[in-house]
């Protein structure tokens, strides 16, 4: 293979006629696209490394190189900070932090702490207070801007409810202040049957419900599920919900067929799995190619709608065309006998113009005058 062009720190190679006979079969393209630390010049070697091996023309890799370019992550080095003590003239440096270092380390200690027995008071809820009240420390020593202070809800798991800590604790609650059926005077067994009746005894044995999966918004088993791979599969998922009738249906057919095989590969091991790896990435790669180059796709995500490729035809129209043609062939047009012979012939019957009405109005009237149902 010969490389062609260089864009962003990713080659596109163009593959020689030996190596399209050697691969044929294997879809294998005219060029591939690899990133140029991986490249060694030996197609036995690189393909595995390759971004791309199925594109046909040299417009389509350099379009597809520029698009691998967004999908790199922006990598920002982190700020370090020296703390100063100043007494009068003196000025003598302490130490140097790195505030990020401080919170991840801090966050790694909460984490322990929630699972050792030794603090039994920090739980989900308290370690993100925690958490919370370390950056908003760091904020005003002004090592942190006011905007990283945000602590997710689920930064340390689910948000636990305090209430249902204990369902013991609370289930005598009910039945000691709450129960209207605790009457002085009641016999133990009274007391038990009156329990077994009980809706909130029922409700407390009952399994817990687990919550939903989260949705997904790329496919599990494609790269690092970042950049053009999101978009992707969220454009899929648009798609399925409201698809124009144009190439946009053709998308979405092909993003059902990666679903379908991003939830089947966990399901099997060995060489099916492997099988079906490769599947997904070839799959994957006709969803790509058309996330970038496709004219209708391209303008359903800027909002507009291409016009449909091929005109849906009018079903009744369509419907009363096949029940003429049939009612021809079975009653009133002869062999040999075209189809506008056959209009005059049904319209003298009828003691109609045959200008003024087409065979399919004759036929229909002279199926209402014979009194058979309407198709």
């Amino acid at each position: 293979m010969r490389k062609m062009k260089k864009i962003n720190g990713f080659l596109v190679v163009k593959f020689n006629a030996r190596e399209l006979r050697e691969w044929e079969g294997t879809a294998l393209g005219n060029y591939g696209v690899i990133d140029e630390e991986l490249y060694t010049g030996k197609l036995e070697i690189d393909r595995g490394s390759m971004e791309y091996d199925n594109i046909e023309t040299i417009e389509e890799a350099v379009e597809m190189a520029r698009g691998l370019y967004t999908e790199e992550d922006y990598n920002e080095q982190p700020s370090t900070y020296a703390v100063v003590e100043a007494a009068g003239e003196t000025v003598v440096e302490r130490v140097t932090v790195e505030p990020q270092s401080m919170i991840d380390g801090w966050t790694k200690s909460l984490k322990e702490q929630i699972k050792s027995p030794h603090y039994p008071g920090v739980n989900a809820n308290t370690a993100r207070h925690e958490l919370y009240g370390f950056k908003v420390a760091l904020t005003e020593l002004g090592l942190l801007d006011s905007d990283a202070c945000l602590v997710l809800p689920n930064a340390f798991g689910p948000e636990e409810l305090l209430l249902y800590q204990e369902p013991e604790e609370l289930l005598a609650y009910i039945c000691d202040k709450v129960c209207k059926e605790r009457i002085p005077g009641r016999t133990q067994e009274e007391l038990d049957a009156v329990c077994a009746k009980c809706e909130v005894n029922r409700l407390a044995a009952a399994p817990a419900l687990t919550p939903p999966p989260e949705p997904r918004a790329a496919f599990r088993h494609i790269g690092n599920g970042g950049g053009i791979a999101r978009e992707t599969y969220a454009l899929g998922l648009k798609l399925s919900k409201d698809c124009p009738m144009n190439d946009c249906h053709l998308y979405l057919n092909i993003f059902n067929m990666c679903r379908e095989l991003d939830e089947q590969i966990d399901r099997v091991e060995g060489w099916p799995r492997k099988l079906l790896e490769m599947e997904l990435k070839r799959k994957y790669l006709e969803l790509e190619k058309m996330f970038m180059l496709n004219y209708a796709v391209k303008e359903y995500k800027h909002g507009r709608r291409a016009p449909a490729s091929v005109k849906a035809p009018e079903e009744p129209e369509a419907a009363l065309r096949m029940f003429t043609l049939e009612y021809q062939e079975k009653t009133y047009q002869q062999p040999g006998e075209t189809a506008e012979t056959a209009k005059r012939h049904l319209c003298l019957r009828l003691g109609d113009d045959p200008n003024e009405k087409t065979i399919f109005e004759a036929v229909k009237v002279l199926n209402e005058e014979a009194g058979s149902p309407e198709e």
